[in-house]
C-alpha cells in the first residue's frame, strides 16, 4: 500500500507538471466496491485513471506482464493481476469479484486493447458479467489525448461520469447477445462523455 501511494504520488507531479486535467473526479463513490471503466490508447492511460482517484485501484492487466519476474513482483506492487485475453478469464474475473464485493476499486478497459482516438472497438462482455455478479456500480471515464502523450501540443486528460448500476442499462429480450450489447452501451457511455 505504502509503495502504491508513494508511486502515485510521484506520477501525480508529473501528470500536474504536463498539464493533465481532471474532470468529474465527483462522481467517485467514496467507498464501497466499483469497476472503473475506461477507453485505451496508450500506456499513460493506467496512470491516469490512477491518479484520477483518490482511492487505490487493482488493474487487470494482460498475461504477458507478469511472465518476467522483476515485472511481476512491480505489478503486484502496483496492485494490478493477471487476465488473459481472447477468451472468457474465470480465475481473473473471480479475483475481481473477491476485491468487489471487499469493497475494492477494480480498474478495467472492456475494449481489451489500445485503439486509435475516438474510435469505438468491440468490448469484451465481461464487464457486464462483473456488474451482474458484483452488484456495485461502474463508473464511466473517458481518457484523451493520450496517444501523443510525449508532444507539447497534447492537451491529455480524463472524464470521469456519474456512476452506473445494470438497472440503468437498456434491458434486452435476446438472452444470448445480452452481455455483447450491454458491454456496447458502456462504451458508448464512456465515449459520449464531455467536460461539464
Amino acid at each position: 500500500m505504502l509503495f502504491y501511494r508513494a508511486v502515485c504520488f510521484v506520477l501525480r507531479i508529473i501528470l500536474f507538471l504536463r498539464g493533465v486535467r481532471f474532470y468529474g473526479r465527483k462522481n467517485v463513490p467514496a467507498d464501497g466496491g466499483m469497476i472503473i471503466a475506461a477507453n485505451h490508447m496508450s500506456g499513460w492511460d493506467v496512470v491516469i485513471v490512477a491518479c484520477a482517484l483518490r482511492r487505490p485501484v487493482y488493474f487487470m492487466a494482460k498475461e504477458e506482464f507478469f511472465s518476467r519476474p522483476f515485472i511481476k513482483t512491480l505489478f503486484k506492487w502496483l496492485r494490478a493481476f493477471p487476465v488473459k485475453r481472447g477468451a472468457p478469464d474465470m480465475k481473473a474475473i473471480k479475483r475481481a469479484l473477491e476485491l468487489l464485493r471487499a469493497g475494492e476499486v477494480v480498474g478495467i478497459f472492456p475494449e481489451g486493447h489500445r485503439g486509435k482516438a475516438g474510435e469505438e472497438q468491440e468490448p469484451m462482455s465481461g464487464v457486464v458479467f462483473l456488474l451482474e455478479r458484483a452488484g456495485v456500480p461502474l463508473v464511466p471515464a473517458r481518457v484523451y489525448g493520450t496517444e501523443h502523450f510525449a508532444s507539447p501540443r497534447a492537451r491529455p486528460g480524463i472524464i470521469i461520469g456519474a456512476p452506473i448500476r445494470l438497472e440503468d442499462l437498456t434491458p434486452v429480450a435476446v438472452k444470448k447477445d445480452r452481455r455483447a450489447l450491454q458491454a456496447r452501451e458502456v462504451m458508448t457511455r464512456i465515449y459520449r462523455l464531455e467536460a461539464g
